[in-house]
């Protein structure tokens, strides 16, 4: 049987409370108060089951001379001290102490990575701007389609692509797709001139409206999570609408992806070339016009080069 140990406080060290839960000071000051919290019991809880020894089982009786009875004890000391609810101006003391044995040169060096990932990351996004406004240049302002073919930065003619819708496939309730529910065409003939069957359609539309942007291998990216949500409820669209069929869709997502996502995730990686097993974007002029986003064609899962005619 087991005896209690009798808890003599001056018999240990007077360590900061955070340090005898494995806190660093670095650490302590970058959290805030409330993550703290949370932390601090998350570390004793740790702890604790480590070095109390009614956790151990091993059937001894209790020494409070013991180093492991010891340093249970200390963890019950350090975080009775660290009670915030209890006694928040001397725990908020015992912070500030703590906070202030940060090396120098620890500090200087965290401020020092920091402005350079500030910078990078400005540098980036300026990069990311740029490159759009490039990918973009010929596309009007005030809303009239151009008379002729937007100049792409892909070249693509005499090209036959088959697409999987993702939004439609990402909620169709079978478990297999077919043709007839997520698969649409688009084509670029001898000039560059792109035309879209639509899923649900029986002939091709001329889309001068569009303006496709580039490819990213599906491997490389983790597209759903990233596509506008639908709102619930809402009847998925395309640039076309459906016709009236026996079967309707409704769609967690939607095939657009927001200007901040595209540039953040698609940019670095999009590729000037159309290839089977790749996401293939473009900008809808109008989409984008309305609500700001990049509009996903679909995967590509079959090219076809087509003989001129």
């Amino acid at each position: 049987m087991r005896t209690k140990t009798i808890i003599h406080p001056e018999r240990f060290d007077p360590k900061n409370p955070f340090e005898i839960l494995g806190l660093t000071p670095e650490l302590v000051n970058e959290l805030t108060e409330k993550q703290l919290k949370v932390v601090i019991k998350a570390m004793y809880r740790t702890l604790q089951k480590t070095f109390h020894p009614d956790m151990l089982n091993t059937g001894e009786l209790l020494n409070a001379d013991s180093p492991i009875d010891q340093k249970a004890v200390e963890l019950n000391l350090a975080y009775e001290s660290l009670n915030f609810d209890r006694d928040p101006t001397a725990c908020r003391q015992l912070r500030k102490s703590y906070v202030s044995k940060r090396s120098t040169v620890v500090v200087q060096d965290l401020a020092k990575i920091k402005n350079q990932l500030a910078s990078q990351k400005a540098k980036e996004d300026r990069l990311a701007a740029n490159f759009f406004r490039y990918l973009t240049a010929s596309v009007p302002s005030n809303g009239v389609p151009p008379k002729t073919i937007l100049s792409a930065p892909l070249p693509a003619k005499n090209i036959l692509l088959g697409l999987m819708d993702v939004a439609i496939n990402n909620n169709l309730f079978q478990s297999s797709w077919t043709q007839v529910k997520n698969y649409k065409q688009i084509q670029f003939d001898s000039e560059g001139k792109m035309s879209v069957l639509h899923v649900g359609r029986q002939n091709f539309a001329a889309t001068d409206f569009i303006r496709p942007l580039g490819c990213v291998p599906v491997s490389d990216v983790d597209l759903i999570p990233l596509l506008i949500p639908a709102r619930a409820g809402q009847e998925f669209s395309n640039n076309a609408p459906f016709p009236k069929t026996k079967w309707s869709v409704k769609t967690s997502v939607l095939n657009l992806i927001s200007l901040d996502n595209f540039k953040r995730f698609i940019l670095p990686l999009l590729t000037p070339k159309l290839f089977e097993r790749a996401y293939l974007f473009s900008l809808n002029q109008a989409e984008f016009k309305k609500s700001g986003h990049i509009s996903l064609d679909g995967l590509i899962i079959r090219l076809e080069i087509k003989e001129p005619l």
